[in-house]
């Protein structure tokens, strides 16, 4: 193995682009690594200083709000760097388009959202009052058609530096805040803050290091080919939002604030998890698809060892959460969140699904089924809605914590088995679940024995 290591660099030195995308990638899993530990250490000692009410009354609004951001955005991101990939000439173009529409989107979103909240929690004016201040803080979100700039020259360590340099900046100052014994308000203004000035460094650099400016007039053609084809993408991103938000929603509706906040404490822990899945499913999947058209068999058994590994290691973090959650729990939050413990306890099962479904929805890119994400994610969000008015009125947070489980289980495992192109990935996934570490010994036993011979 090591002797293949330099092997491995010098191929990549001979493969530039190769080389460029692999170290692109890499600063997105930095940032991404750095929001989540940075975040769940800050946001646990914030919690513990607020309190699970207000905690809740916080975390009931940045769901409410991210509920109409896939609206904002309009599901831009993958359509814009596509067509700036693809027409680099008309890039600047491009990109005046997208920020048009995502303004437009923004103002759109904003609007329905300061509507619906004061139908929903009329009388609560500290909830009101902060839905107000993200909802404005989303609007300068419409400069993230910069970032897409970036990624579409493959370059998004510049952004991951602006970004992560601000988010340190915004963590440091919630920390102040909490030793400054501040109001929950201080804390919202901080999300202001942040987007305000990662918009205008974001502006700063496209226009005086790029030379390329934002702000334009264009065809409106232009904008309806755009809207095109985004918008099925953004029919998607509601669908996931809704998928991945509404329990606490319907907590804070249904229930308190009180409960959403022990239920997001839980919740903030379970997340950090779920990003290791995402992490060896895109490092991974890559070089696994290069072997469908080679050898299907092959293709088919690596796609059944990656199933295998994520078990494992799903089945390792709720063997660790069941025996050590109260630990945790306590630990980072405190005793008032000691109610989090047994959420924490159900909604980590919840990882095994996640894990195999993103290996899942790797497979169905790679085998050309990408509307079977979309069908699958709507589902799981009916499923979780049904269920959560079905459940939460009689068994509260842990209800909401066991329904959330049951709809990652059917949207990521059990739906496999009702078409006849996805039936082989659900045996795949069955064996994953039932006998992984027969498989993963059995795989090991015949590939030692095939270099021994």
């Amino acid at each position: 193995m090591n002797s293949r290591f330099p092997v491995f660099l010098a191929s990549l030195k001979s493969r530039p682009n190769v080389h460029k995308i692999l170290t692109n990638i890499s600063w997105l899993m930095f940032d991404k690594g750095l929001r989540l530990g940075v975040g769940l250490f800050v946001g646990a000692w914030a919690a513990r200083y607020l309190g699970p009410a207000q905690y809740g009354s916080l975390n009931f609004a940045i769901a409410f709000v991210s509920m109409f951001s896939p609206i904002a955005s309009l599901g831009l991101n993958s359509v814009v760097v596509r067509d700036m990939v693809r027409n680099p000439g008309d890039a600047e173009k491009i990109n005046q388009a997208a920020f048009f529409l995502h303004f437009c989107g923004s103002l759109l979103a904003s609007i329905v959202a300061v509507l619906l909240i004061g139908a929903l929690r009329a009388g609560d004016d500290i909830v009101v009052e902060i839905v107000y201040i993200l909802v404005f803080s989303s609007i300068f979100r419409c400069t993230d058609v910069i970032k897409y700039w970036y990624e579409s020259q493959v370059r998004s360590r510049i952004v991951v530096w602006i970004e992560s340099c601000i988010f340190l900046l915004g963590a440091a100052i919630k920390v102040f805040l909490i030793l400054s014994q501040a109001e929950l308000l201080s804390f919202v203004w901080i999300f202001l803050f942040e987007s305000l000035l990662v918009s205008v460094v974001l502006l700063f650099s496209y226009f005086y290091s790029e030379r390329k400016v934002i702000f334009g007039w264009t065809s409106i053609e232009r904008l309806k080919n755009l809207l095109k084809d985004s918008f099925p993408l953004m029919l998607s991103g509601i669908a996931i939002i809704i998928y991945m938000r509404v329990d606490q929603i319907m907590l804070g509706s249904m229930l308190s604030d009180k409960e959403v906040g022990v239920y997001s404490a839980a919740l903030r822990i379970s997340e950090v998890w779920y990003i290791l899945p995402m992490v060896i499913t895109s490092s991974l999947f890559p070089g696994i698809v290069i072997l469908k058209e080679k050898d299907s068999k092959l293709y088919m058994n690596r796609v059944q060892s990656l199933l295998c590994v994520m078990c494992l290691l799903s089945f390792i973090a709720v063997v660790f959460v069941t025996c050590f959650g109260g630990y945790i729990i306590n630990i980072l939050f405190g005793a008032e969140y000691i109610e989090s413990a047994a959420i924490l306890k159900i909604h980590i099962l919840g990882g095994v699904f996640v894990a195999i479904g993103v290996v899942g929805n790797s497979w169905y890119m790679a085998e050309d089924l990408q509307k079977m994400i979309f069908s699958r994610t709507v589902v799981g969000s009916v499923i979780n809605v049904v269920l959560n008015f079905i459940i939460i009125p009689k068994y509260g947070v842990i209800g909401s914590a066991a329904t959330t489980v049951i709809s990652f289980a059917f949207s990521g495992y059990i739906l496999d088995f009702f078409s006849i192109k996805t039936r082989k990935l659900f045996l795949a996934k069955t064996r994953a679940i039932f006998i992984a570490p027969y498989w993963l010994v059995k795989h090991y036993e015949t590939k030692t024995s095939k270099n021994l011979s």
